[in-house]
């Protein structure tokens, strides 16, 4: 939920999944400190590193990426995130789920090959 947030949050502005995240991580966190000490608290350190990290990227992608990209990673992120609650609720080991981030990662590829290519000709043309 905080990579499909984070990703969320720098591409629509939308940030609902990472409030839902942040009220879970302190529930479970006070339930964690309670069992193993003040580190716990150290922890939120690292999550605002990496949650910032994918925050800023999709935020710097945000120009390269058209409406459809944004709505498929969107989508894609949606279906892991269900994916891990069914491999959780069922106790199966769902493998689909390494396969769906190919399709965001061709589908960024193809848009951002598209846009360079209308770029390039652009240039060219001038």
């Amino acid at each position: 939920m905080s990579i499909v947030g984070s990703i969320n949050s720098g591409l629509t502005g939308d940030n609902t999944t990472l409030n839902i995240k942040a009220i879970l991580d302190g529930i479970i966190s006070i339930v964690i400190t309670s069992l193993y000490g003040i580190g716990v608290a150290f922890s939120a350190i690292s999550v605002f590193i990496y949650q910032g990290f994918f925050y800023l990227f999709a935020n710097y992608l945000k120009p390269y990426l058209t409406e459809n990209t944004i709505s498929d990673i969107n989508f894609l992120g949606g279906i892991m995130v269900m994916a891990i609650g069914i491999n959780l609720l069922f106790k199966k080991r769902n493998q689909n789920c390494k396969h769906v981030t190919s399709f965001v990662y061709s589908n960024c590829c193809r848009d951002f090959y598209v846009i360079l290519f209308i770029k390039l000709t652009e240039r060219g043309n001038k």
